[in-house]
């Protein structure tokens, strides 16, 4: 029997998809734990690590959206922690960070109240690459940005 679900990169500012599996998880009792909020440093000020394995597509994407937010001076990570705990489905969000001050201010982010005008306005910058994720494996099982 399945207790817990751990998924990563499915319930973001970019990736949605997880909301896909959740009606089901519900009916059988299944606990959600969401990780990466920021889709493994895809919504931070800093660039993705070189290993990350999205597209370039969605790479650039995600950075349009940092942009935008940067400009209007808001920021991200705290919106994109704020989107992923305001889930009442999603038992817990797992953030990871090595730095005791960001742990800190991502506690401070998912305590605060959620900005979800501000988060709309992010949504709809990632409009144009939102649920194309960076499956990894099999040709016929990766989204049509992979390659791109």
């Amino acid at each position: 029997m399945v207790e817990t679900v751990l998924s990563f990169c499915r319930y973001e500012l970019n990736d949605t998809s997880l909301l896909d599996c959740i009606p089901e998880w519900k009916t059988r009792g299944i606990g959600i734990i969401n990780a990466s909020p920021t889709g493994m440093g895809l919504l931070t000020d800093r660039p993705p690590p070189a290993w990350h394995p999205a597209s370039d597509v969605i790479k650039q994407g995600c950075r349009r959206a940092v942009e935008f937010c940067r400009e209007r001076g808001w920021n991200i990570v705290q919106l994109a922690i704020q989107f992923c705990v305001s889930n009442p489905d999603i038992a817990t969000t797992l953030v990871g960070t090595a730095n005791p001050r960001n742990m800190l201010a991502n506690i401070r982010y998912a305590t605060s109240p959620v900005e979800q005008d501000k988060i709309d306005e992010v949504m709809k910058v990632l409009e144009p690459i939102r649920n194309f994720n960076f499956t990894r494996g099999r040709p016929e099982n990766q989204d049509p940005l992979i390659g791109q």
